[in-house]
């Protein structure tokens, strides 16, 4: 009987600890038909509060900051409004922006309503200390066009998720935040849903963070000749996904004013860029100086430097706009992408091998300290010494693997030298350099393998062996292994006979370990060794994700096997039987 007993309950703990902590937690309250509520700062008491909506459901508190009072309103229960009620907090009605600060913590709770679901006018700091909770306004009439949040005051939002889900969604008057013509808005974090406007703004809105999902992503526009504006700051972490347009600006039709947008960060990801309403200026009304976008933003970014981005993986491309925000996305750029300066004067570091960068505009591109001239195109490498004959100079590649010969160019000669690699002209006294010598510089009259000397390669290879030399163009005689004359039909010789890759065919033929190559010029032999090494057998990776850790699922197993063997313990006068996948048993303890 104890061994049952213990058995059962070492089983009943193992599968209870495999459960996620939500499916043990106890569901958060909901207020039903809460009517309207309104809360005044300073004025409505923790009674007031019980008997609008009842007890348990909001804590106020308050604390001294700077000198103010600070008024909180926690949520602890989930608060549904009946039809047509709205959850107030300083309206403008009862003293507004006169009213001492309110910070609203949503707690992980939620405020649903059917008509506007938050009306503040005051100065309001919304939060959500526990995560997931959120304000939304959702409705089923085909004829509601209203807000999540109605701003007539000075707000600040954290956090939380804010949602505009209206049975009639026209752009300007559905949003998940919408602020009002002399109010405030600063938009630091949260999540912010509509099928319309994610931001709506005939105040004065700035965005430094948070996710942003509608048709409209940021929508302006103007009331009374004021024109509204939503500006987005250079440090701003606001991701935007539209499914038509990244900014929106209406026109006053009245008072032919423009709502206006500034973008100096941010990213976008939308169809088009921008669109208006009511047949706006949008070239003048909305600057982009900052930011990456997924459309182009061709005719809105005044001087800005322009960058168009393509991925080599087949990603598709982007634009960054601003030096900051194409260095951000260059430092992102994998082997093969291709950056494209459309316009303005960048200076790329730190990109990776085989990034091609071209400038496409006037301005003065780098890409690794090499300069990119306008209308041309570098692939980038790292450079070794610069090695020269009598008409070219030029640089190899010196990454692992590369061995590319890189800024090939002829002499540009003053004064007797190049001045690019120091190189005497023949037959001057002057200059820094010399032909034949090479003034430190590595001479091609000896010619030596510069890259893949001690070359490893594998067996089961599919790639060629490459070594590069220092020797002339066009003097290549032949190429040996071991002593052994090779067919051409063996390597591949590139760059004019200063490259030579052994072919992968080739290479499976020789025997593992060391072999001698001697590549051999009319000016002498560049002479290097390689090994060859035994294919590897396969080795699976370890796993990861959901099926990583084996752990859970043998505590599970043991937990079957002590329940079931709990189970199928003789009891006096009487035996457990198990059918269908459960213990039939009586248990008693």
């Amino acid at each position: 009987m104890k061994k049952r007993f213990w058995a059962i309950l070492l089983g009943a703990i193992l599968v209870f600890s495999l459960l996620p902590a939500t499916a043990l937690a106890v569901p958060t309250e909901t207020v039903e038909n809460a009517k309207t509520f309104s809360f005044a700062a300073g004025k409505t008491t923790q009674v007031d509060i019980d008997n609008a909506l009842e007890a348990g459901a909001i804590e106020l508190t308050s604390e001294e900051v700077g000198g103010e009072t600070v008024y909180t309103i926690k949520l602890l229960k989930n608060i549904t409004m009946a039809a047509g009620q709205d959850f107030r907090i300083n309206e403008y009605n009862v003293g507004g922006m006169s009213l001492p600060a309110v910070v609203l913590d949503l707690n992980g709770c939620t405020i649903l309503s059917q008509s506007i679901g938050l009306i503040t006018g005051g100065k309001l700091t919304i939060k959500d200390s526990a995560g997931g909770g959120g304000i939304t306004y959702s409705t089923t009439s085909d004829k509601s066009s209203l807000v999540a949040i109605s701003n007539t005051g000075e707000l600040t939002i954290e956090g939380g998720t804010f949602t505009a889900q209206a049975g009639y969604a026209f752009t300007g008057y559905v949003a998940a935040v919408s602020t009002g013509a002399g109010a405030t808005c600063h938009i630091k974090g949260g999540k912010f849903v509509s099928n319309s406007s994610a931001v709506l703004s005939t105040g004065e809105t700035t965005v430094s963070g948070g996710t942003f999902e509608a048709p409209y992503g940021m929508y302006a526009k103007s009331a009374d000749g004021v024109p509204g504006t939503i500006t987005i700051p250079a440090d701003s972490t606001a991701v935007v996904n539209a499914t038509s347009f990244a900014f929106v600006i209406q026109r006053d039709s009245k008072k032919q004013v423009d709502g206006k947008i500034i973008a100096e960060g941010g990213a976008y990801t939308a169809p088009n860029t921008v669109g208006g309403v009511g047949s706006p200026d949008t070239a003048n009304g909305v600057s982009i100086t900052g930011g990456i976008y997924s459309a182009a933003p061709t005719g809105f970014t005044g001087e800005a430097a322009v960058a168009k981005i393509e991925n080599a993986g087949g990603s598709g491309s982007k634009y960054a706009v601003g030096k900051a925000s194409i260095e951000k996305a260059a430092a992102d750029l994998a082997e093969g992408d291709i950056v494209t300066v459309q316009s303005g004067s960048v200076d790329l570091s730190n990109l990776p091998e085989k990034v091609q960068v071209n400038n496409d505009g006037s301005g003065i591109v780098t890409a690794n300290g090499s300069n990119v001239p306008a209308g041309g195109a570098i692939t980038v490498h790292t450079p070794g010494n610069w090695m020269y004959d009598e008409t070219y100079h030029w640089r190899v590649c010196t990454a692992a693997g590369c061995g590319e010969v890189i800024d090939k160019a002829r002499h540009s000669y003053v004064n007797g030298g190049c001045t690019v690699c120091g190189a005497k002209k023949p037959g001057s006294t002057t200059g820094s350099g010399d032909i034949t010598t090479g003034s430190g510089i590595v001479s091609p009259t000896t010619p030596n393998v510069v890259i893949g000397a001690g070359n490893i390669w594998q067996r089961g290879s599919k790639d060629n062996l490459s070594f590069t030399t220092n020797a002339k163009q066009n003097d290549l005689l032949k190429v040996r292994v071991d002593g052994r004359d090779l067919s051409g039909a063996n390597y591949e010789v590139k760059e004019d006979g200063r490259v030579i890759a052994l072919k992968a065919a080739y290479l499976e033929t020789l025997s593992v370990g060391k072999h001698a190559l001697s590549i051999v010029y009319g000016g002498g032999t560049a002479q290097a060794n390689f090994t060859i090494v035994a294919a590897q057998d396969a080795v699976t990776p370890p796993q990861t994700g959901a099926c990583s850790n084996a752990m859970p699922w043998l505590l599970l197993l043991a937990a079957g096997v002590a329940f079931f063997g709990a189970c199928s313990m003789k009891r006096k006068g009487h035996k457990a039987i198990i059918k269908q996948g459960y213990c039939e048993h009586p248990m008693s303890f």
